[in-house]
């Protein structure tokens, strides 16, 4: 059958060269279209070629070639994946395309709800969002038990995914403080799907994960961002879910100050079981991840896969100054500047102009009453942090376990990796830190495993347990990886803010 597998794909190959040459349209030189197996910003014959000499063993296709190769996402890259190429090509079909004749459609909020109750009282099924933006007035709360519901965006043909937009519901809670409520999407109960949608400005959690019955659940190629406390949290005996592929960024609790809003927070007692696999955290009011616990609420076990986070904690982000020194355009979407907007007309208009000034009056609630927002008084009462991978708090103990593998963390005032005062017993393996005023902070941890874990640029001295020591890379092997990192993270970037969710893309740094 494999050998019948390769004939049939070298036959469709050269059946395929006398057909196509070339796709019509060409990439975005930021952006990597999909099905460009050889990345040289078309889609064409030769991205067909290159399955074809995979599929007989000539090269072999590795890192995002690969990904981009496995064109319908089943892990294995063969004929019905050069025919996905052909039909790209051709234009007989919508690259982004998945067939909905299985579930339920909804293109409204109103309508998500009344599917999600129809199909839990029917035993489970799928619930497929359609459009480009929905607007939320409230909270979307899936508390089944062995519920089997798939929640799906299905992608717009311009490469977009469904946003779901919970301004609405958060305008009734600005100045005030927000409970669980107020989250987003809240995940009480057992075996949901979330997957390929873009959950913002939700006036807590963008997605919650929460309490004894909240297991085995999966959210799959998501973003969570611009919401008013962390991204995505897991807590309250949660267990075993798995958080695969999912960009947290610019989540920012103003209330508070900065504080809680982390990209990734699996704390205060998740349950045993949760993973997260090539998720990405940044620019988020306090850490990238946190598992910060209380006393006698412990989370013992968390995994932490091909997982990256940088410049997590930084106050200049929420104002728009990061932005106006690098030359970028103001974020509207940050709900600082949405209200800094409101008080002062002008904001914006400078800001395009090349002035950045920020009104100096007292006029945000805060849970420290009103603050002045200059760019002096919003840093010295900041209360977010800049971490990258928090590991636990002073009750965090060593029957508490991190594994960690293929992660890397730059670009924080803090620390990359820290132990947050805890003693966890964890795992390292082929972890990579640099640019961290401590890049590595873990000094009372019980160490299992420490393999290939390097680091550079670090302001401070690491911390480590005793006989333990990190690996600095040649001048050369910091320069590549610099450049694989930038290049990479200005995909993301790139793709995030265009509501292309990016997938599975990897830093290969390892």
């Amino acid at each position: 059958m494999k050998n019948l597998r390769k004939i049939l794909s070298l036959f469709m190959a050269f059946v395929l060269v006398s057909m196509v040459t070339q796709s019509t349209f060409a990439a975005d030189s930021s952006i990597r279209l999909t099905y460009d197996v050889t990345n040289d910003g078309i889609v064409d014959i030769f991205d067909i070629l290159a399955i074809q000499y995979h599929i007989l063993g000539t090269t072999t296709l590795s890192g995002d070639n690969q990904i981009a190769a496995d064109t319908n996402n089943d892990n294995n890259i063969d004929i019905f994946d050069i025919l996905n190429i052909q039909r790209s090509i051709l234009g007989t079909t919508n690259t982004n395309t998945i067939d909905t004749s299985d579930g339920t459609i909804v293109t409204s909020y109103s309508g998500l709800l009344a599917a999600v109750t129809r199909v839990q009282q029917s035993g489970g099924g799928k619930i497929y969002v359609e459009g480009t933006t929905i607007s939320c007035t409230g909270q979307i709360s899936l508390s089944g038990l062995n519920s089997n519901i798939s929640i799906i965006g299905v992608p717009n043909s311009d490469g977009t995914y469904p946003v779901l937009d919970f301004s609405s519901f958060r305008s009734s809670y600005i100045d005030k403080a927000s409970s669980d409520s107020q989250v987003g999407v809240r995940i009480t109960g057992s075996n949901y799907t979330i997957k390929n949608l873009i959950i913002e400005k939700a006036p807590d959690n963008g997605i919650q994960i929460k309490g004894t019955a909240a297991g085995n659940n999966t959210i799959y190629n998501c973003i969570t961002r611009y919401n008013n406390d962390a991204g995505l949290q897991i807590t309250s005996g949660a267990y075993s879910n798995t958080i695969k592929s999912v960009y947290s960024y610019r989540n920012c609790d103003v209330y508070t100050l900065g504080g809680n809003a982390d990209g990734f927070a699996p704390k205060l007692g998740a349950g045993i079981g949760n993973t997260f696999y090539g998720c990405y955290s940044w620019e988020n009011s306090d850490d990238g991840w946190d598992s910060y616990d209380n006393k006698d609420v412990l989370t013992y076990d968390l995994s932490y896969e091909q997982c990256a986070c940088w410049n997590n904690g930084d106050p200049t982000v929420f104002t728009g100054l990061y932005d106006f020194n690098k030359g970028a355009a103001l974020d509207s979407n940050l709900l600082l500047v949405e209200l800094i907007n409101a008080k002062d007309s002008t904001f914006a208009t400078l800001y395009a102009s090349g002035t950045f000034t920020l009104p100096t009056s007292s006029f945000i609630v805060t849970s420290a009453s009103t603050v002045a927002y200059s760019p002096a008084s919003w840093v010295s009462n900041y209360k977010g942090n800049s971490n990258g991978f928090k590991f636990g708090s002073t009750y965090t103990t060593s029957s508490c376990v991190r594994t960690i593998k293929n992660c890397l963390t730059f670009g924080h005032k803090s620390k990359g990796f820290d132990n947050n005062n805890s003693a966890c017993t964890a795992s390292f393996t082929n972890c990579v830190a640099f640019d961290n005023a401590y890049n590595y902070n873990i000094l009372p941890f019980t160490l299992t495993a420490f393999s290939n874990i390097r680091g550079f640029s670090g302001s401070s001295a690491d911390k480590l347990p005793s006989g333990y020591s990190v690996t600095a890379p040649t001048t050369t092997v910091q320069s590549t990886t610099r450049s694989t990192v930038t290049a990479t993270v200005n995909t993301i970037n790139t793709k995030c803010k265009s509501n292309i969710i990016p997938g599975e893309i990897y830093f290969n740094i390892y």
